[in-house]
């Protein structure tokens, strides 16, 4: 029973959470839906399970999220070498979540059901969105902490280096999160 509040608990935190994008301007967010039909929950996971496949999730993946990081920067020759005069980093973000478009002749535990269902779908999402968001901020602090090179093509080598090790590191966090929640998934039997 422990384990079962502390999940819920997680999962209301997490609802609770205001998306990254409504905080930072460099965050676009942009969310689509995709129609789910159904009376049971039966029928709503089972056009959850075409549709996700079709969506390219695989038959578990109910919601998808996708990142990119957009480096914008300067560059500066001094007598010095070359510097990043200017290190912004935008992140654009697509959620693809699930909408059940009539629950029309549904009972009133199938509907109880989805709506937890649907708080926790986009708490999961949101939860992808400010991981991302952090690794927006990260590679930012990386790009600028490069100080001057001995040549802007040099410099430009680097900054691809740093993005590409703060983009693998962002996407190992992003599946480590995901296998965490199936663990947690686990737990309360799902």
């Amino acid at each position: 029973m422990q384990r079962w509040s502390r999940a819920l608990s997680l999962t209301a935190l997490m609802a609770a959470m205001p998306p990254a994008s409504a905080a930072d301007p460099s965050v676009a967010l942009r969310v689509k839906t995709y129609p789910i039909q159904g009376r049971t929950s039966e029928e709503l996971r089972d056009t959850i399970i075409q549709a996700s496949r079709a969506l390219g999730n695989g038959a578990h993946g109910a919601a998808s999220a996708t990142f990119k990081f957009v480096p914008l920067l300067d560059y500066r020759e001094s007598e010095n070498g070359c510097v990043l005069s200017d290190v912004r980093v935008r992140l654009e973000a697509a959620i693809t979540l699930p909408e059940w478009v009539s629950s029309r002749g549904a009972d009133e535990a199938t509907v109880g059901a989805w709506r937890r269902f649907e708080r926790y779908v986009r708490a999961h999402e949101a939860r992808h969105e400010a991981i991302a968001a952090d690794f927006r901020r990260t590679m930012e602090r990386e790009l600028e902490a490069i100080g001057v090179m001995e040549s802007c093509p040099a410099l430009g080598r680097e900054a691809v280096a740093v993005v590409a090790d703060v983009e693998r590191m962002h996407h190992e966090a992003q599946i480590s999160f995901d296998r965490e929640e199936r663990v947690r998934s686990s737990l309360l039997g799902r």
